[in-house]
């Protein structure tokens, strides 16, 4: 007998879904009215813009000292609350009476080693408070607004427990100091690059004066070390620095090109500079001391060299200087960062042309392609720093010595009336140091006095 107790389950469950269908069907056939707003959103809203209209004016994001300024004069005497990169607080002068340049400069370095605050943050709120005093000195409720817990919690650390102080006593001790934007000394043309540091530390003496850069390889050729040494060299002799990384290769050629001309150089480093990286460039680096030059690094002493500090440093080697020349670069190369932040900075990229068959200047020779000044010779660089100034007389180059009657620079021009001579020659018959003959060589270059062509010379015919 078969059993028929499943057919009434089935019959329940067709008629279930029979019923369903109806109901979709008069649903779809009648839509159901559009519910009325209730009465307590529309109380909310109409609070919120009450609240808005009460709301003080804001500065827009990324706006300067001049927006400030603007809102401050809408609402009357009274600071302006502003807001930028959601940081609020009230407006600070650029700087009160109360604050020294050291307190400042002790602020910023503080700044700069907090964990977990960018530089580009810390710039934002030195921006928004007028100072970096200013922001470890003001409201923790007005400073917190969209930063991390953690990054305020170590904000008020540092304001109730600063390790500036004790740093910067210790760095004294071993000859550092820290300079911030606005101190003495501290280098014009990093103070004027879109990403300039917090703080610098410095052990040596900086110069005023013109500075060129160059860098390339750390494993350059023969033919690419010479000439990086001998443009350092000769681009010294004129009076102008030579900014490198203390790298080997290139950096370093650049460095003992320098110290060749009597210049002055200056080494950035990518560590603290209690800690020489690379350690086989220490005895380098001391002769660069040693002849009245520095080391610079945006690190405090003790940290050591990260990866990222890399290309972080090439913005400040390019930035110190008016040009960057690049000698020999391999098509991923650091180097070819620096002539990148060379160009953002507005500074001009100079390239030493290669073999085109050579990885080695496979990077340099595109920068060509893409637009660089090619450095044919020493004088190029020099012009591109010193620009009209490189195409002085030597009267005005070297007063000194072409005044005077029977002078280093007439003396040669004598000596080659009667034909050219070669370099070394020229040196034994006036008895001139080679260092002494490259800058008087130079000097009568620059003025067109004198045609060179390796090491044969000749006297410029007039007109």
């Amino acid at each position: 007998m078969r059993c028929r107790r499943g057919r009434p389950r089935r019959r329940e469950r067709a008629s279930r879904r029979a019923a369903s269908a109806r109901a979709a069907e008069a649903r779809s056939a009648c839509p159901r009215p559009v519910p009325r707003r209730p009465r307590a959103r529309a109380r909310r809203r109409a609070g919120a813009a009450r609240s808005a209209r009460r709301r003080p004016i804001r500065a827009p994001r990324n706006t300067g000292r001049e927006a400030r300024r603007a809102a401050a004069a809408r609402v009357g005497n009274r600071p302006a609350r502003v807001t930028c990169a959601g940081y609020s607080s009230r407006h600070h002068p650029a700087r009160s009476r109360g604050e020294s340049v050291d307190e400042e400069v002790a602020a910023r370095v503080e700044l700069a080693c907090l964990p977990g605050l960018r530089r580009a943050q810390a710039q934002r709120l030195i921006e928004v408070f007028g100072t970096a005093a200013a922001v470890l000195g003001a409201d923790a409720k007005a400073r917190g607004v969209r930063l991390s817990p953690a990054l305020a919690a170590a904000i008020e650390r540092a304001r109730s427990a600063p390790a500036a102080p004790s740093l910067l006593a210790d760095a004294r001790e071993r000859g550092i100091r820290a300079l911030a934007p606005g101190s003495a000394g501290f280098p014009e043309g990093l103070a004027a690059i879109p990403d300039p540091p917090l703080a610098i530390w410095v052990r040596g003496e900086l110069s005023a004066g013109p500075a060129l850069a160059i860098v390339g390889a750390r494993r350059g050729s023969a033919r690419g070390l010479a000439c990086a040494r001998e443009f350092a060299r000769e681009v010294a002799i004129a009076g102008v620095s030579i900014a490198s990384g203390l790298a080997y290769g290139i950096d370093s050629a650049a460095h003992e090109g320098a110290l060749d001309g009597r210049g002055h150089t200056l080494a950035v480093l990518a560590s603290g500079l209690d800690r020489v990286t690379p350690t086989g460039q220490r005895g380098l680096a001391e002769r660069v001391l040693s002849a009245g030059g520095a080391w610079l690094s945006e690190h405090a002493p003790g940290a050591g060299a990260h990866p990222h500090h890399f290309p972080e440093r090439n913005r400040l080697i390019s930035g110190l200087a008016a040009a960057t020349l690049i000698v020999e670069a391999r098509e991923k190369s650091g180097s070819l960062w620096t002539a990148r932040h060379a160009l953002e900075q507005g500074r001009e990229v100079l390239v030493v042309p290669g073999p085109i068959d050579s990885d080695l200047s496979r990077g340099s020779n595109r920068l060509l392609r893409e637009g660089a000044t090619p450095a044919l010779e020493p004088a190029d660089a020099i012009e591109a720093v010193l620009g009209p100034l490189a195409r002085r007389p030597v009267a005005e180059c070297a007063p000194a010595a072409s005044d005077a009657e029977g002078s280093p620079a007439r003396a040669v021009l004598a000596l080659l009336r009667d034909g050219p001579r070669d370099a070394d020659e020229v040196a034994r018959a006036l008895g001139l140091a080679p260092a002494e003959l490259s800058r008087i060589l130079l000097d009568l270059e620059l003025a067109g006095l004198l045609l060179r062509s390796g090491v044969r010379l000749a006297r410029a015919r007039p007109g």
